[in-house]
């Protein structure tokens, strides 16, 4: 039998505080109507997100004890839920960029700074949904995970295993999660960052 020293580590895999940050933009002094769509948009998405990690967290609970079916099933609906999540805010995004787009052809502003603007908005996008397919791939590797925890025996914190196919895949799928997980973190940064540089352009296009 084989015995692997990482149970507590599949456990402990919650997403920290900075991946589900949300977009921390404050209000700025630009056209009301970019105001107000730019925080119905961010208020939504964080409230989407702070969902995502209460589920995760529940589920992850639920999967510290046997047997961890519950918490597969939980996971397999969760996944579901993230690909209506996604086009749900997706579509609110775009409601956003569709407003900004009006603005720029109301201030008639400068060709270039309005591509600009408009490709930074269209890179964003992707960003934003990059987030939700990390979130979506999150889901799905740890259901196979608890699946293939389930085939073993847990003993003093150990999984053991009678197959090292068994171990080899276990401590992939850990990695693998571990690095699904900084994805998310990094394109929720980047897509933080974006909007706060993009309203900033606002800003000053509107104070010309």
């Amino acid at each position: 039998m084989v015995r692997v020293l990482a149970f507590m580590v599949v456990f402990g895999l919650f997403f920290s505080q900075t991946a589900f940050s949300g977009t921390a933009v404050s209000v700025i002094q630009v056209k009301v109507n970019i105001v107000q769509a730019y925080n119905q948009f961010k208020n939504s998405y964080n409230s989407t997100l702070s969902e995502i990690k209460k589920e995760i967290g529940t589920i992850d609970r639920m999967a510290q004890s046997s047997p961890r079916q519950q918490a597969v099933n939980r996971y397999m609906s969760l996944e579901e839920k993230l690909y209506k999540r996604k086009v749900n805010i997706s579509k609110k995004y775009e409601r956003f960029i569709q407003t900004v787009s009006r603005y720029l052809n109301q201030k008639k502003a400068d060709n270039e700074l309005k591509k600009m603007i408009e490709e930074e908005l269209s890179e964003n996008h992707r960003n934003l949904e990059s987030v939700f397919d990390q979130l979506i791939r999150y889901a799905n590797l740890k259901q196979e995970l608890l699946e293939l925890v389930e085939k073993g025996k847990i003993e003093n914190g150990e999984i053991i295993f009678t197959d090292q196919k068994d171990v080899d895949r276990y401590n992939s799928l850990v990695r693998e999660i571990d690095a699904t997980i900084g994805k998310i973190e990094q394109y929720s940064k980047e897509f933080s960052r974006y909007n706060q540089k993009i309203l900033n352009q606002i800003t000053r296009l509107d104070n010309e």
